[in-house]
């Protein structure tokens, strides 16, 4: 005879059971504590295991904006979207807008077996969501600054040269609460306002290199 143990079975939820779709969802506290360059909260979706910038990504660039490479797919086959509008433009699939990290609650990066309702494209689809009102005002305010005076001195530049000008300033709040009237409207439980606002003031001079040229006796 064998002592008998008992036996107990737990019935748990799959995970993601109602779909086959694949990807990876960034909530609120990864969103504000990932370090990002330029505050830009599209670029969270880089972070997942298999998406990566675009090399044609540049906001100086024609056009300007942003893409994304993965699923096996080239960036034209990407869709991005802000609170479920496209911010892509109409040439390339880049993304014009740099959603501050600060205004976006959610970053839903998908990569493949996608529902219907995102089958026009067949690389990334990445989705934004701002964030909302509540019955208490929340915000944050913000500058990032770069400067000359705090920057170390070019490894090229000659010795005495002076440091390279650059000016750089990204600032920017963002605000949310209950839209409130006095003595006309509460709108607390009913009615919620956020706003966001950012601005970048750039002055940059271009790095000193060193150059040569063929001597006579080179070129002989």
């Amino acid at each position: 005879l064998h002592d008998a143990l008992p036996i107990c079975v737990a019935s748990s939820v799959a995970i993601g059971g109602e779909d086959a779709t694949l990807g990876e969802t960034f909530n609120t506290k990864a969103v504000e504590d990932l370090p990002l360059i330029g505050h830009n909260a599209l670029e969270v979706a880089a972070t997942a295991s298999n998406v990566i910038i675009g090399p044609t990504s540049n906001y100086s660039g024609v056009p300007p904006g942003e893409d994304f490479i993965g699923a096996g797919q080239r960036e034209i086959q990407n869709s991005l979207n802000l609170d479920g509008v496209s911010i892509m433009n109409n040439l390339i699939s880049l993304a014009p807008a740099r959603p501050s990290s600060d205004m976006i609650s959610e970053v839903q990066m998908q990569s493949g077996n996608y529902t219907a309702q995102y089958g026009s494209y067949l690389g990334l689809h990445i989705n934004l969501v701002s964030k909302s009102g509540t019955n208490d005002l929340h915000g944050a305010a913000y500058d990032y600054i770069q400067n000359t005076a705090l920057n170390a001195s070019p490894f090229l530049n000659p010795p005495g040269a002076p440091k390279p000008i650059q000016h750089y300033n990204q600032y920017g709040f963002d605000l949310g609460g209950p839209v409130y009237l006095p003595k006309l409207y509460n709108g607390r439980n009913k009615t919620f306002f956020f706003a966001s606002y950012e601005k970048i003031n750039q002055v940059q001079q271009a790095n000193q290199g060193v150059v040569s040229t063929l001597t006579p006796a080179m070129e002989a």
